[in-house]
């Protein structure tokens, strides 16, 4: 019964990992770039589906333009999720501050799921 519990860290750091430490560490390197990247375009398609839901109006066609905006949307979720992990961003303080800007968005504080 005296079997060590197997985690990604535990399994990640033993000998018998199947990448090394430098392998491993070179893949968790974090950068802004992508996200700086992405985010602009995020916010362009988020502003064309609300831009669709707004001509929409009145018209059968404001459900899928509404299904689309959703499937933007959502993405807030994805981003404040590795926020909440710190791995979106190089350093601590800007993922702590992206992802309460996409918690507000969403109605979700990004406290919910750390504590």
């Amino acid at each position: 019964m005296n079997e060590a519990i197997l985690t990604p860290q535990t399994q990640a750091l033993s000998d018998e990992a199947p990448i090394t430490r430098r392998e491993l560490k070179a893949l968790m390197h974090r950068s802004n770039a992508p996200v700086m990247i992405r985010l602009p375009l995020w916010y362009g398609m988020l502003a064309i589906t609300g831009l669709l839901i707004w001509l929409a109006m009145g018209t059968w066609w404001l459900l899928p333009a509404m299904f689309l905006h959703g499937i933007i949307m959502v993405h807030h979720f994805s981003l404040q999720h590795e926020c909440i992990h710190f791995t979106a961003l190089k350093t601590r303080r800007a993922n702590e501050v992206l992802a309460a800007w996409c918690g507000f968005w969403i109605c979700v504080p990004p406290v919910y799921f750390r504590y």
